[in-house]
């Protein structure tokens, strides 16, 4: 009877771990509905646990100080209006590895076909 007992706990630990993981997942992401409506246009490092952020907000740009232990609204700016309208949350390194993906394909396209040209 002692084993059986120990692996139903078993069991039930895990089954429980799995739940709070998936109940976890679910809120932190869509928590509100807020993070849908931020959008991290910049960022600079100014200490070595310091930085100056530009979110984007509602069509707002909230500059924020962020340190280790806080984070400060410097100023609220409305969104420049000569900007291009925003794609979506593709980060500066997606946007640079598909450019590189697509320059390769090109350049390796050009090779082939000036290799059949060459016979």
């Amino acid at each position: 009877m002692g084993v059986v007992q120990v692996v139903l706990a078993l069991v039930l630990v895990i089954g429980a771990v799995l739940a709070l993981a998936w109940a976890v997942r679910r809120l932190q992401g869509g928590a509100f509905g807020i993070t849908q409506h931020l959008k991290v246009v910049s960022a600079v490092m100014v200490g070595p646990r310091e930085r100056v952020v530009i979110v984007e907000f509602s069509g707002d740009w909230l500059v924020l100080g962020v340190s280790g232990q806080q984070v400060t609204l410097l100023s609220r700016e409305p969104r420049p209006a000569d900007l291009p309208p925003t794609g979506g949350n593709e980060p500066p390194f997606a946007r640079f590895l598909k450019s590189a993906l697509a320059a390769g394909r090109r350049s390796s396209a050009d090779s082939s076909d000036s290799g059949s040209s060459k016979k």
